[in-house]
């Protein structure tokens, strides 16, 4: 950021990016723009690649089972419970329906997943 001298005010008058003073609204925009959908990647691009595998990073006896799946028992009262409480007051009847599709569908395949076991 470069401000003019004795600038009193936060309002920044132009901005220096790549070694250019920009003065222009539109160009300063677009500067902000091209920063931060590049950043990542410029960032990630200097990162080295590792030798490990991600398992290495795992605590030692972790025998993962890449087909299995495992959820805590749960009732019908504490999944509205929880979705409940993140969905918003406003939400329009279209999500409620979605949600009641849900968790028919869920207390189907729960009751049908413990009538079998």
């Amino acid at each position: 950021m470069v401000k003019t001298e004795n600038d009193k005010s936060s309002i920044v008058e132009s901005f220096k990016i790549n070694n250019s003073n920009l003065h222009n609204d539109k160009d300063i925009s677009n500067g902000f723009c091209n920063f931060f959908s590049n950043v990542g990647k410029s960032y990630a691009s200097k990162i080295a690649d590792g030798n490990k595998d991600y398992q290495d990073y795992l605590s030692k006896g972790y025998n993962p089972k890449p087909n299995s799946l495992f959820l805590y028992p749960a009732d019908e009262m504490e999944i509205k419970k929880k979705l409940s409480h993140q969905l918003k007051a406003r939400k329009i009847k279209a999500m409620m329906d979605f949600l009641q599709i849900t968790l028919k569908i869920l207390k189907t395949a729960l009751q049908s997943h413990y009538v079998k076991n």
